[in-house]
């Protein structure tokens, strides 16, 4: 077995790999956007985000398995070195016993350049289970919620009441909803979201390229929820294969009576993939098991599927990453006391 490296779709594309490895991909069960090379191409220009495509290969050069990780961090100076981490959205794919050379790789190219790793999982891990636990990573129980998508009047019947009250609502006060018109849209849904991050999330937001490269590229979609011709909410998402959306962020100005903003956000993904033939709506997260998480209560009312994948995380130096940690609490925190006092 060897295993080939790309960090862009045009080493990928020189390899000539591109096409036998989506067709790879498409065979399995499990395929989804965030391993494959859509979002290769779709990551690499967005700073902070850097990618890299690992592929198994046998003796004859069949493919036998792949695993896209991304080296992140953020801001500039101290902060883009202690935010260094390499994250993994659903890998790796394929063969379990091609698992452990993927992974054993993919911690060679984080050696030294990330504090940590970590193992986002989008659908059941166990097969790789042995392959995490021998390199030392740690499962941390993680929740999230799967929506199958049929007919309008299916969707609908899976939320809550409650839900479906607000959406009628929302319309009923004069908001309206659908796809970002322009970036001056796609801009005001940003600072929707960067003070949302800075006053309560406590989390570095991606800069605004990421939201931009959302609305020009084919594999994003961006939604806005307006009232009185001003954004007021609205989510953001990778599309795939016209089979999957998948909610990354969301957000909603909720002050305003009779509008319910991030419900409206959410609604806009849903409808848009009953009205296109998506098979699925992905929530991307639904917080730790018992947690009390707001988000989570949130999501649960569209009526998805709660899943719990977890994930698989193996810190690279501990110092370091608990120094991180507690720098970004006190951001949080002096970020509170700011907006309390402003």
């Amino acid at each position: 077995m060897r295993i080939e490296r790309s960090t862009s779709i045009e080493e990928l594309a020189a390899s000539g790999l591109d096409k036998t490895l989506e067709a790879y991909l498409g065979s399995l069960e499990q395929c989804h956007f965030f391993q494959s090379p859509q979002f290769l191409e779709f990551i690499h220009p967005i700073k902070g985000y850097n990618p890299v495509l690992f592929i198994a290969r046998s003796t004859d050069g069949s493919i036998l398995g792949s695993l896209l990780a991304v080296h992140q961090r953020d801001g500039g100076m101290v902060k883009s070195w202690m935010s260094r981490r390499m994250i993994v959205w659903g890998g790796p794919m394929g063969d379990p016993q091609a698992a452990s050379a993927l992974i054993s790789a993919m911690l060679k190219e984080a050696q030294s350049k990330a504090i940590y790793v970590e193992f986002r999982n989008y659908f059941d891990m166990e097969p790789y289970r042995k392959a995490f636990l021998d390199h030392g990573f740690t499962f941390n129980p993680h929740l999230n919620f799967l929506l199958p998508l049929g007919t309008e009047e299916e969707a609908m019947k899976r939320m809550s009441g409650n839900r479906r009250r607000q959406i009628r609502s929302s319309v009923s006060a004069g908001a309206e909803y659908g796809e970002a018109r322009s970036d001056e849209e796609v801009r005001e849904l940003y600072d929707l979201l960067a003070d949302l991050y800075r006053t309560k999330v406590g989390k570095p937001l991606p800069s605004f390229e990421l939201f931009k490269r959302f609305h020009t590229s084919p594999s994003g979609k961006v939604f806005v929820v307006r009232f009185n011709g001003k954004v007021i909410g609205g989510s953001a998402g990778p599309v795939y294969q016209g089979r999957i959306i998948y909610q990354w962020y969301v957000c909603g100005d909720n002050s305003i009576k009779g509008v319910h903003a991030s419900v409206l956000a959410t609604w806009a993904q849903i409808e848009h993939g009953v009205r296109n033939g998506f098979e699925m709506f992905d929530f991307m997260g639904g917080g730790k098991p018992g947690q009390g998480y707001g988000v989570h209560e949130f999501k649960a009312r569209f009526g998805g599927d709660e899943v719990a994948f977890g994930r698989y995380e193996k810190i690279l130096d501990r110092k370091l990453y608990h120094l991180g940690v507690q720098g970004l609490r006190m951001v949080h925190q002096l970020n509170r006391i700011k907006t309390r006092t402003s």
